[in-house]
C-alpha cells in the first residue's frame, strides 16, 4: 500500500469518528440552551401582584388575570407584565410646584389649588388605594402600565381643584379640611372604579396659605381668642353679682321669716294669757322651779300675792 493510500484513509477515518471532545460540548451546549429555555419559559408572580400574559398572535388575555405564584410562558411568543394589586400610595408634596412647566411632569409636587375667593393654597395630599386584580388585564391594554403616572395623578390634581374651589380660604386653615377631604375622595371614587381601581383612603397632611393670609388669619384667631376670654371673665363676674344677690335675698328674707315667727309667738303667748291667765301663774312655777335647781342662786324676791310657793323653797318673800 502506497503513502498516499495510508493518508486517504486515515483521512476518512477521522470523518466517520470525530474525537470524543467534540461530542462532549455540543452535549454540554445542548443542555445549556434546554436550560435558558426553561428559565426563560418559567415566570413566579410574587404576592400583591397579578400577571397579564401578552401573546404576539393574540395580544392580551383579557379574561384572565394571573395569580401569585410560578406560571409558564412560551419564550419569544408570549410575555408577562406584572401588575400590583396590593395598596399602593400616591404622595404629592414637598417641591416648589413653579419649578415645572407643567403637572405630569411633576408627579410629586404639592398641590396648589384656587380657593373660593381665587387664592392659592398648596395642599400635601396622599392617596392610597389599590386595582382589583380582574381588572389588570383591561387597565394594562386601555391604560397601559404608566396608569399611574398618565391616569391618576391628572385625576386626582382635577378633583382636588374641583373641590378646593368650593370652600373658603379660612375654612381650608381650620375645620374645613376634614369636609374637602371627604369631597375629593367622593369626586374620585365613582371615577377610578370605572377602571378598575378601589380607592382607600384620601389624607391631606397640610394645607400652606400664602405668607400674607396666614398672618391675617392667625391674627384675626388671636384676636376672637382675646374677645371669647375676655367675655368670659364678664359672665363670670355677672354670675358672681347674681349668686351675691341671690344669697343677700336669702339672708334677708330668712331674718324676716324669723322675726316674723317670733312676733307671731309672742301674739299666741299673748292671746293665751287672755284667755287663761293662770298660765301666767304656770309660766312663774316653771322660772322658779329652774332659779331653785340652779345651785349659784342665793335669793329670790318676789310678790306674795295669791303665789303658791313650793313648800321646799328655802327663799324670802317681799
Amino acid at each position: 500500500m502506497h503513502k498516499h493510500e495510508v493518508l486517504i484513509m486515515a483521512s476518512q477515518m477521522h470523518k466517520v469518528n470525530p474525537p470524543a471532545s467534540g461530542k462532549v460540548i455540543w452535549t454540554v451546549l445542548g443542555v445549556l440552551v434546554v436550560v435558558v429555555l426553561l428559565v426563560w419559559a418559567v415566570v413566579r408572580i410574587p404576592p400583591g401582584t397579578v400577571g397579564v400574559y401578552y401573546s404576539a398572535f393574540s395580544g392580551i388575555d383579557l379574561d384572565h388575570a394571573r395569580a401569585p405564584g410560578w406560571h409558564f410562558q412560551i419564550p419569544v411568543i408570549q410575555e408577562v407584565t406584572k401588575i400590583q394589586t396590593a395598596r399602593d400610595t400616591i404622595s404629592m408634596y414637598g417641591v416648589d410646584l413653579y419649578e415645572c412647566s407643567r403637572d405630569d411632569e411633576c408627579d410629586d409636587v404639592a398641590l396648589q389649588v384656587p380657593s373660593k375667593e381665587g387664592l392659592l393654597v398648596t395642599l400635601d395630599v396622599s392617596v392610597l388605594y389599590k386595582i382589583q386584580p380582574s381588572k389588570a388585564p383591561a387597565i394594562v391594554q386601555e391604560l397601559t402600565t404608566q396608569y399611574r403616572d398618565k391616569t391618576l395623578i391628572p385625576r386626582i390634581r382635577s378633583a382636588a381643584r374641583a373641590s378646593t374651589g368650593q370652600f373658603q380660604i379660612t375654612e381650608l386653615y381650620g375645620v374645613g379640611r376634614d369636609r374637602l377631604q371627604q369631597d375629593i375622595f367622593e369626586r374620585l371614587e365613582d371615577s377610578l372604579a370605572q377602571d378598575g381601581f378601589i380607592l382607600e383612603e384620601v389624607l391631606i397632611r397640610d394645607v400652606d396659605l400664602p405668607p400674607q393670609i396666614r398672618q391675617a388669619i392667625e391674627d384675626k384667631q388671636a384676636a376672637e381668642q382675646r374677645a371669647f376670654q375676655k367675655q368670659f371673665e364678664i359672665d363670670l363676674a355677672v354670675k358672681e353679682a347674681e349668686r351675691k344677690k341671690i344669697q343677700g335675698e336669702g339672708t334677708a328674707a330668712e331674718k324676716i321669716a324669723v322675726a316674723e315667727g317670733d312676733a307671731e309667738a309672742l301674739r299666741l303667748v299673748a292671746q293665751a294669757i287672755r284667755a287663761n291667765p293662770q298660765v301666767l301663774e304656770f309660766k312663774n312655777l316653771e322660772v322658779l322651779q329652774q332659779l331653785y335647781t340652779n345651785p349659784n342662786t342665793k335669793f329670790v324676791a318676789l310678790p306674795s300675792d295669791n303665789l303658791i310657793l313650793p313648800t321646799d323653797l328655802n327663799v324670802g318673800t317681799q
